[in-house]
């Protein structure tokens, strides 16, 4: 959009930063901040969202006029908004100040990162940015998760007696002729005997783990913590080694 200068009167954009006639800094220059907070109450949800610790750990003051030494700050009275650094000497040098907000707020968005970006360098905070895990599977009925497995070398002595009871029930079935029928096969993976008495099943994987395939097969999904935090763990927070003596 075409404006006038306030200075020389030329017809100058809204985008120069200067008036090209004259030089003067142009005080309604629209500037963007596009994919960051644009007000400084929604930097103020930003800087909460990332689980930072408080403004006078890290030392950015966030709608606050801080008075005090070493401090970054912003805030707005009426349509101004000002953004500040307060050296170690208590001096203040003056970033913006003026009605563009979004802009104002980008200044101090993009320095504040940059301290994260050196806080994390130094190792004095940690990205805690880990993606939420996939739910896990269901099992499928009559096998145990494999994470559940635990080879021991040798069968506990309750499966030993289990499977001597087993093949004892057998045995007698076939002397007295008895209709029920029992049927075993051996694969790769795994050994079925069934004894058509109890309907029961019994598996051995590769393993040679025996367990009875009636487990409860049930998965309660709540019980998986996916309560990922996408932040920073900022416990380590060190200020002392920004540059406090230079005007940003």
């Amino acid at each position: 959009m075409v404006i006038k200068c306030d200075y020389c009167g030329s017809n100058i954009s809204d985008q120069d930063e200067k008036c090209p006639f004259c030089g003067a800094p142009n005080d309604h220059m629209i500037r963007s901040a596009n994919g960051i907070p644009k007000t400084v109450d929604e930097l103020v949800q930003w800087y909460q969202k990332q689980n930072l610790p408080s403004y006078e750990t890290t030392r950015f003051f966030i709608g606050q006029d801080y008075k005090g030494p070493k401090a970054f700050g912003i805030y707005k009275v009426g349509d101004t908004v000002t953004v500040y650094k307060n050296k170690s000497d208590g001096s203040r040098a003056v970033r913006y100040e003026g009605p563009d907000e979004a802009y104002a707020v980008n200044e101090l968005y993009q320095r504040l990162q940059q301290e994260i970006a050196n806080q994390v360098k130094t190792g004095h905070i940690h990205e805690d940015n880990n993606p939420t895990p996939s739910p896990r599977p269901k099992p499928v009925s009559g096998f145990q998760p494999s994470n559940n497995r635990k080879p021991t070398g040798k069968l506990p002595t309750f499966l030993i007696l289990l499977v001597i009871i087993i093949c004892f029930i057998i045995v007698v079935s076939l002397l007295s002729g008895s209709s029920g029928s029992s049927s075993g096969y051996h694969d790769n993976s795994y050994y079925n005997s069934y004894d058509s008495n109890d309907s029961n099943w019994f598996d051995s994987d590769d393993d040679d783990s025996w367990f009875d395939s009636d487990y409860d097969d049930s998965w309660d999904s709540n019980d998986w913590d996916s309560d990922w935090s996408d932040s920073y763990d900022s416990g380590g927070w060190d200020s002392g080694g920004s540059d406090w003596d230079s005007d940003w």
